[in-house]
């Protein structure tokens, strides 16, 4: 049993890793683009909680369609080792669609996918914490150690499961505060900006060219004959049309 001043020493833990929490929390709510979210999180912490290995894996379900599209997530090549992108499926069948923390310390073959391959052979054990957005998991945020010990499973997760829940609910506030501004300012169809970014983007940009005395040029570009498109094939096809030249630009 516990003496007294262990069970004080105890509490004095706890509440140093509650209030590093709760830095977390504050310097993450706000943030306004998913690209800078996820910097600032695995960056904080590994700074908070000195951690080897923090990264992310995100699924590529449409869920994420956004978020990826945001940051540039290509699960063919993981550019940045610490944003890992991979199928829904895999994920799933991995994690057995927990919600709740998973520790590893062994076994990590069965993970392999939600690991970035350079980390891979360092893994002494490893904590998988669901992220949960709009009440699906999306994904996790993975912390790793070369010690074995770090996350064995015999240990309490309460404070992994409080990490994932402050991650994952300043998430979706990123996320849909960037959705709205994304889409406030591109064409529904197309996502190319729109009238109203253009005129913005037209008056900063002339004002820098007379202020450095740059030249400037705008192109007007005419899909010819579309109107017949739209007559002869209908306006699904018009559409695709319109995507087609917005993917070429």
């Amino acid at each position: 049993m516990p003496t007294v001043e262990q069970l004080i020493e105890r509490v004095r833990q706890n509440e140093d890793i509650a209030r590093r929490l709760f830095e977390i929390e504050v310097q993450i709510m706000n943030i306004g683009h998913c690209s800078d979210f996820f910097d600032q999180l695995l960056s904080l912490v590994a700074e908070k909680f000195t951690i080897e290995h923090v990264w992310v894996s995100l699924t590529d379900s449409l869920v994420n369609d956004h978020i990826l599209r945001t940051i540039g997530g290509d699960k063919k090549e993981d550019k940045n080792p610490a944003l890992h992108v991979l199928g829904t499926m895999d994920f799933l069948q991995a994690t057995q669609s927990s919600r709740e923390p998973v520790l590893v310390n062994k076994g990590f073959n069965r993970y392999r996918c939600l690991i970035p391959k350079p980390i891979y052979a360092d893994l002494g054990s490893m904590a998988v914490l669901p992220l949960v957005v709009d009440g699906k998991i999306i994904g996790s945020l993975n912390l790793g150690a070369s010690s074995a010990e770090r996350y064995d499973p015999s240990k309490d997760s309460f404070f992994l499961k409080q990490l994932a829940v402050k991650a994952s609910i300043s998430l979706a506030g990123v996320s849909i505060r960037e959705k709205i501004s994304f889409l406030a300012t591109r064409d529904p169809l197309t996502l190319l900006r729109n009238r109203r970014e253009l005129e913005e983007s037209l008056e900063r940009e002339l004002s820098r060219s007379r202020r450095h005395h740059d030249p400037l040029a705008l192109v007007f570009i005419d899909c010819d004959d579309f109107k017949l498109v739209n007559d002869t094939y209908g306006h699904d096809c018009g559409d695709m049309y319109l995507k087609f030249v917005s993917d070429k630009l």
